[in-house]
């Protein structure tokens, strides 16, 4: 049985009757009664002369119960849960709160305990409710019944959902479903996700603090992504294990990847809501500016080049068109400023030659009317014109207090809105355009999960990265002064030399690696500069010998894993000279990875750190993160942490030319 299944009752039991003229319960029974067409009664006193928590439960319990809401004390409530069990009542909405506070700990699990035993759907604890318009239900906090419509919500915190419920009146659309699911005990938003992917719903919109568990959050939200838009605005939750910054990179890397729309505020997600809810999605082809003003176009095009919108090259015939005109100019590409005195007549014409032109997917439109009969004008021609076209429009008409979506028209406030709105939109439509693969590294494993304990030895190490695919650059171990000698005869000058000791993570930390090594006498001199060096700068080191290695040349990158404990391994990629510790700097990805996911970190890694990209670097790297991200994912529950560092991509070839790593402890 659906979420929404589960929720359509014909009669509830309000839990937690007090005696306090303020009393939740009575309140929120009050908002069941004024739509809810079946029966609500309100049980339990919820004072301290009731101490027989059965008594407490089950008083006043009726026969035929659907669905209960308890808004009892914290302490009371596992035990009522089991109750409401043994009355056959199957589905809870559990308001109360208070689990966290001193006092109360483990309340949380005897409550999931209880509803597991008792094959009971819980939404909570400290959930604002449920509201659900089409079947004028509204079990909340809230006075408010949002207007029926097609949109579902999902909130975590109690504060978000009340500002949600009181925005909704400005923004043109309805709500199918809103579901506070609070502390999450049992039912969480991948639940949700899941359930609401095949339902009447066509946006899903939601308020996150976090996800109980990142790698099925990630499969369920790219599942439903594929069937319509997934708009979800991310509170950071207290207590988190990393540095924000680099949690919110997270995220934004597993949104990404699963096609989740990512919003920074409320209003940004009921913009995006709006939007997706009325408006038909960009075709093919960039966005084109139309604006009164040659200032109103800088702005815009400023705020583009901080989005990934691209502006569009319009076709030679709408240009020499464009040209024909005395009202209108072409300032740049698609961005067309108009002059503050065009008339109607004008303005349909220029309106309906960017919009009909095939490179032009979306249009903005920004407008100061003179006065108000010609905002007006301006407003029916869009109109007139846009509801021909299926494009997406995004007007901002100083002066129109309208916020509505007309004849695919997006009346918004300013013109940042207005980019916004359509970045949104193109990121969805690029995510349902991906058309993603997966390789799949089936190498000849030379170290298997039963010898995971020997990968703290180097060679075995370079062994299991070269079963992945990756090249790994000659190395020879030796221990003596002579043994360094003999392995760099063999592996051929020039060579590097770095020490080789399980105790330090990067050699030029401790000025142990030596490069440009060209003779024998080199090399014994070399030896012995990198022993001194470790000795004096960690002497409690393990010390094996020395790594020598042929000598690559060319561009240095570093590639790390990770092992979050929500979302499992998370790939990260640097510049080999600048690797931080907790990722906060980096291109994210989560395996496994696609191609083309690895591909966009590289070209992000690649251009900000403004190296000469081709593509057999870009492919070398982009192959180099798939295979790191297999690995890890094969061996997630040993590994904590992983290093290539450099990684030396040389004559379009990635080389691993040194890796560190760390066991998770037993």
């Amino acid at each position: 049985m659906s979420f929404d299944e589960n929720f359509d009752a014909g009669k509830i039991a309000v839990i937690g009757r007090s005696n306090d003229e303020m009393s939740r319960a009575d309140d929120l029974a009050s908002n069941l009664n004024t739509w809810f067409e079946g029966k609500v009664y309100t049980t339990g006193l919820a004072d301290d002369s009731v101490e027989d928590a059965e008594d407490y439960a089950t008083h006043g319990l009726e026969e035929g119960t659907d669905l209960a809401v308890i808004l009892s004390p914290a302490s009371k409530t596992p035990e009522i849960v089991e109750k409401c069990g043994d009355q056959n009542i199957d589905t809870l909405l559990v308001i109360s709160d208070g689990f966290s506070d001193a006092g109360n700990d483990g309340l949380e699990s005897e409550l999931r305990y209880a509803a597991n035993e008792n094959n009971i759907q819980l939404v909570g604890p400290n959930s604002s409710g449920i509201i659900s318009p089409n079947d004028s239900l509204n079990a909340s906090l809230f006075p408010e019944m949002p207007e029926a419509g097609e949109t579902s919500f999902l909130t975590q915190d109690p504060g978000l959902s009340r500002q949600l419920i009181q925005s909704l009146d400005g923004y043109d659309f309805g709500v199918r479903c809103f579901a506070s699911i609070g502390s999450k005990a049992s039912i969480d938003e991948t639940d949700l996700l899941e359930d609401w992917r095949n339902d009447g719903s066509q946006v899903i919109l939601g308020q996150i603090s976090g996800v109980s568990d990142g790698r099925r959050f990630m499969e369920e939200a790219r599942k439903t992504s594929l069937e319509k838009p997934v708009v979800l605005m991310r509170q950071p939750g207290v207590g988190e294990h990393r540095s924000l910054e680099h949690q919110e990179k997270l995220y934004s890397a597993a949104f990404h990847q699963t096609g989740v729309v990512q919003a920074e505020s409320v209003q940004e997600l009921l913009r995006a809501g709006e939007a997706f809810s009325n408006l038909p999605m960009p075709s093919e082809g960039g966005t084109a500016i139309i604006s009164s003003s040659e200032g109103l176009t800088s702005t815009i095009l400023e705020e583009i080049d901080s989005t990934e919108l691209s502006l569009s090259e319009l076709e030679s015939s709408t240009m020499d068109d464009l040209e024909a005109l005395q009202s209108a100019s072409v300032a740049e590409r698609a961005a067309v400023t108009c002059s503050k005195d065009i008339d109607s007549q004008e303005l349909d014409r220029v309106f309906r030659q960017i919009i009909e032109d095939n490179n032009v997917g979306s249009v903005i439109v920004a407008m100061t009317p003179l006065s108000a009969s010609e905002k007006s004008r301006m407003s029916q021609v869009l109109e007139r014109v846009s509801q021909k076209h299926d494009k997406p429009v995004a007007a901002n008409i100083s002066g129109n207090d309208s916020t509505e979506v007309l004849s695919n028209v997006d009346y918004l406030s300013t013109p940042r809105e207005c980019v916004e709105v359509l970045e949104n939109m193109y990121s969805y439509r690029n995510f349902l355009g991906r058309d993603e693969t997966f390789k799949d590294h089936e190498g000849d494993k030379k170290v298997g999960l039963e010898d995971i304990d020997t990968l703290e030895d180097f060679e075995n190490i370079m062994d299991l990265l070269e079963s992945y695919g990756l090249e790994v650059a000659l190395t020879r171990l030796a221990r003596s002064p002579q043994d360094t000698v003999d392995a760099a005869s063999e592996v051929g000058f020039p060579v590097v030399l770095k020490i080789d000791s399980p105790d330090i993570r990067r050699p030029s930390d401790v000025d142990a690696v030596r490069k440009d090594i060209e003779s024998r006498k080199e090399v014994k001199q070399a030896f012995k500069e990198i022993i001194d060096s470790v000795y004096a700068e960690t002497p409690e080191s393990e010390v094996r010998g020395v790594k020598v290695q042929e000598q690559i040349n060319g561009k240095k990158i570093s590639l790390n894993m990770q092992n979050d404990p929500n979302f499992g391994p998370v790939i990260g990629l640097s510049s080999g000279e600048e690797y931080k510790q907790v990722l906060d700097d980096m291109p994210l990805g989560v395996p496994p990875i696609s191609e083309e996911i690895s591909t966009e970190m590289t070209k992000k890694h690649l251009s900000r750190n403004t190296f000469e990209t081709t593509e057999e670097i870009s492919d070398s790297v982009k192959d180099s993160i798939i295979a790191l991200g297999d690995l890890s994912l094969e061996y997630h529950d040993k590994l904590e942490s992983m290093e290539i560092n450099p990684l030396i991509v040389s004559n379009g070839t990635a080389y691993v030319a040194d890796t560190y790593l760390e066991l998770k402890e037993e």
